[in-house]
This record gives C-alpha cells, sequence and structure tokens, in this order.
C-alpha cells in the first residue's frame, strides 16, 4: 500500500504491547495450564522420547485422563485467544486494555476463532489432498514427465499456500475489532487482501523476519542451558536426567514464540485499522 508507514506499524505495536504487558495475561496463562500436564507427559512418554503404549494400555484410565485433560486444555486454549482478541481490539482502538471488559467477549471470539481455524484446516486438507490426486495422476499418465510436473505441482502448492496464508492474515484484526460471523469474517479477509495484495505480503516478510529473529533466540535458550542444538536430542537427553529441567526448559522457550505471537496479531490489528481508515478517506 502506497505510503504506508511500516516503520512507524512496527515501533507503535512494540509500544502499545509493552506498555500494555496485560495483554500477554491469557496465553501466558495457558502455556503455565500445559506446564502443569508435564507430569502427565513424562508418564506417556518413554525413555526414547516415544509414547509409552504399555503403559497406556495397562491404565485405561489414566488415558482417559489424559484425552480429557487435552481436550479441556484446547477448549481453554481458545478462551484464551478470545480473550487476548478482545484486548487487542482495545489496545488498538483505545491504547489500553482492561483484562475484565476483554473477557467478557473472550467465548463468542474464541468460538469464532475455532470455527474460523476448522474450517481453514479443512481448505488446507483438500489443497494437500488435491495436491496428492494430482501428482498420482501425473506418475500414472505422464510418466515422461512426472518429475517436471511434479516440481510444478510443489511450486503451485507452495505459491497457493502462500496466497492462503496472506488472504486469511486479516482474520485476527476482523476478530479483534469487529463483530462478524465465521464465514463474514473469511470473506472480509479475503476482500481486503484482494486490494492490497503487495501491503499484504510486506506484513507477512515482516513477520516471518521478526519470527527468524524470536527462533533465533529459542535456539540460543536452548544452547545456553543444554549445549545441545537439536530439539529431538534435548528431550532425549533431559527426559531421563532431569525432567522437571526440561519442563521449565520447554516453558521459557515458548515466552518468544508467545511474545511474537502477540505482537504480531497487535501489529497486524494496527496495519489493518489505518489501511482501512486511508482507504475510508480517500473515497471521502
Amino acid at each position: 500500500m502506497a505510503g504506508f508507514q511500516y516503520s512507524k506499524a512496527i515501533s507503535d505495536s512494540f509500544r502499545l504491547v509493552f506498555n500494555n504487558p496485560s495483554v500477554f495475561v491469557p496465553l501466558l496463562l495457558s502455556s503455565i495450564l500445559g506446564l502443569l500436564l508435564y507430569p502427565m507427559y513424562f508418564k506417556i512418554i518413554g525413555p526414547d522420547s516415544s509414547f509409552n503404549i504399555a503403559y497406556l494400555l495397562a491404565n485405561p484410565g489414566f488415558l482417559l485422563l489424559v484425552v480429557f485433560s487435552y481436550i479441556a486444555l484446547l477448549i481453554i486454549g481458545y478462551l484464551m485467544y478470545g480473550w487476548t482478541f478482545g484486548l487487542i481490539g482495545q489496545l488498538v482502538s483505545k491504547g489500553r486494555t482492561d483484562l475484565a471488559a476483554g473477557f467478557k467477549n473472550a467465548k463468542r471470539k474464541g468460538m469464532r476463532f475455532f470455527l474460523v481455524s476448522l474450517l481453514l484446516f479443512l481448505v488446507f486438507v483438500g489443497f494437500m489432498v488435491a495436491f496428492m490426486i494430482l501428482s498420482v495422476i501425473s506418475g500414472i499418465f505422464l510418466s515422461a514427465f512426472s518429475g517436471l510436473l511434479v516440481l510444478l505441482l510443489v511450486a503451485a502448492l507452495i505459491v497457493g499456500l502462500v496466497i492462503l496464508v496472506m488472504s486469511t492474515i486479516y482474520v485476527v484484526p476482523l476478530l479483534s475489532l469487529e463483530e462478524l460471523g465465521t464465514l463474514e469474517t473469511i470473506k472480509q479477509s479475503f476482500r481486503h487482501f484482494r486490494s492490497n495484495k503487495l501491503h499484504s505480503l510486506a506484513l507477512l516478510c515482516i513477520v516471518i523476519l521478526f519470527g527468524i529473529a524470536a527462533a533465533l533466540m529459542i535456539l540460543a535458550i536452548r544452547f545456553s542451558v543444554t549445549g545441545l542444538p537439536s530439539s529431538e536430542a534435548i528431550s532425549t537427553y533431559m527426559l531421563i536426567k532431569s525432567p522437571f529441567k526440561y519442563s521449565m526448559l520447554s516453558f521459557f522457550m515458548e515466552l518468544p514464540v508467545l511474545a511474537l505471537t502477540v505482537w504480531s496479531f497487535v501489529f497486524v490489528t494496527i496495519a489493518y485499522s489505518r489501511s482501512k481508515k486511508k482507504a475510508a478517506s480517500s473515497k471521502a
């Protein structure tokens, strides 16, 4: 979008987020609840980091408890996301957050986020099924060119997934700022993307760059504590040596991801709000 000040949107989003740390509360609570389930996790994971099937079969009641606990955590997770969206809406529109007021809409926004996520997951599955079917057809009927066709199909799949991500990147701003239905949220996100393709690509690239920075931070935390670069080696080593240390390391490695998630939500919401205002003023 011509004239959009990306650097200002980045600095404003950081300022708003870190001047209002309460915006982290819902997802932080969700992470803490996940941490409380780690003792259960250690019982179902064997020393080689694989599922302890024998223990689960010998303790069917414990298996039911595990299933119930993770379903409950999933439900609470979506509720926490709904709460986060309510807080982000306050933050972008008013410049401050109110935890109690944000929680009032948590259930509704969380449910809409679940339905949108489910619908987008089904679209993704459709993409993958179509890719596999086309790959099989090309292998059967066009075997002489199958290698080239597979490469073209992979390229088309990657482009299609990138477009899908960019066309749904405005779902979070719409959930945070507006009260729309599930399908209307996705439609509005697609319409905004269609009118701002390069702008959407720029936003995605900025989020990816900060995501790389967060990944490097996680690697630094991991290596400084264990001296091991591989997550598989860490889990195998620490599950045997110190499950508690593994739990705490996993929790603290989640914090950069949590900060990036909240910041990216706020950043994209600010970008959506400003671009929408600019489009409305240009029409006027």
